[in-house]
């Protein structure tokens, strides 16, 4: 597992490590009121989102689970995420990456009626 870094590194200096990864290409990139950026992107021919706060929090949909994804991001991230689920709505694909309060996070996720919650430890 990656070692957990401490830095406070930007949403958009994250945004480019990981686009600096093989195979990732972005779609776009925007701002977003609830956090501090989104992009899309596309991996394996699977288009993703991802949405976080600065080196503490990131969301990471797609249509369909890819487990090489979700290891660029922990490897750019530092740690690894702490919940898999899947949207009601939409059947899309999540992991969560919390630094500050997973505990607090997790049970949210729970109120909001997420499908198949896998807590990761």
């Amino acid at each position: 597992m990656a070692e957990t870094r401490t830095d406070e590194r930007t949403w958009a200096e994250l945004q480019q490590e990981l686009l600096a990864q093989p195979g990732l290409t972005n779609r776009s990139i925007y701002p977003s009121a609830e956090f501090d950026g989104r992009f899309e992107g596309e991996h394996g021919g699977i288009p993703f989102s991802a949405t976080g706060r600065r080196d503490h929090e990131l969301r990471l949909r797609s249509d369909r689970a890819n487990p090489e994804l979700v290891d660029m991001f922990t490897n750019v991230i530092g740690y690894g995420p702490f919940v898999s689920y899947m949207e009601p709505v939409t059947g899309a694909s999540a992991m969560e990456w919390n630094r500050k309060n997973p505990r607090e996070r997790y049970a949210e996720l729970l109120m909001d009626g997420k499908l198949e919650l896998d807590l990761i430890e």
